[in-house]
């Protein structure tokens, strides 16, 4: 069982190893030159893993050569994946969304947030929280996302016609920054994730 968080050149994903590596001590950094290979390679085996694809800079268009091989690895019941702001819209266009541009582009902005009783509880989140935002893309949820989202397997949770994240068996992603400094009770944000591998 590993725990692979995929590094897209962000200052913030050593802050992301700090948060697992307190909860989970079995996790390795992969370069993102060295993604989309080692991506693949998680396709053709059968060991357990964890897969956090991290925050980056630029639009996900830029990093287009992942999207067949993230299709595959929503298939693959051996992987569960961890998608946070890039990694949130990397997993959008898997599933055949489209990123746009923020209604509200921020940049270190901790933003309040409420999610339903029922997420809270199967995630074990609370109910309302601060998280930190640095983006000025978003998955928009208007009508074409929503008639795409309609037909996978997964749910949703939108705020200010945004969704925020992404939920289901295996996978979890957030728009926001859980490992960041102005988001509240960061470590309860990768417990659910890390339960995969128990």
């Amino acid at each position: 069982m590993s725990i692979y968080l995929y590094d897209f050149n962000d200052s913030f994903t050593y802050n992301i190893y700090s948060e697992v590596y307190h909860l989970n001590k079995d996790i390795k950094v992969i370069k993102k030159s060295d993604s989309l290979s080692h991506l693949e390679s998680l396709v053709n085996t059968t060991e357990k893993s964890l897969i956090i694809l991290g925050p980056g800079p630029g639009h996900p268009n830029e990093y287009f050569d992942l999207n067949e091989t993230l299709k595959k690895l929503l298939k693959c019941d051996h992987i569960s994946i961890l998608g946070i702001c890039l990694g949130h819209q990397l997993i959008a266009q898997a599933l055949g969304m489209s990123v746009h541009k923020s209604q509200r582009p921020v940049h270190g902005e901790s933003i309040y947030y409420q999610i339903p009783l029922k997420l809270s509880r199967e995630l074990s989140l609370p109910e309302k929280f601060n998280a930190q935002r640095y983006n000025s893309l978003a998955i928009r949820s208007d009508k074409t996302n929503s008639e795409v989202l309609s037909q996978t397997r997964y749910e949703s949770v939108n705020q200010d016609q945004e969704y925020i994240i992404f939920y289901g068996d295996r996978l979890l992603t957030y728009q926001f920054h859980p490992e960041s400094i102005g988001t509240n009770y960061r470590n309860l944000f990768f417990k659910k994730p890390l339960s995969f591998l128990l």
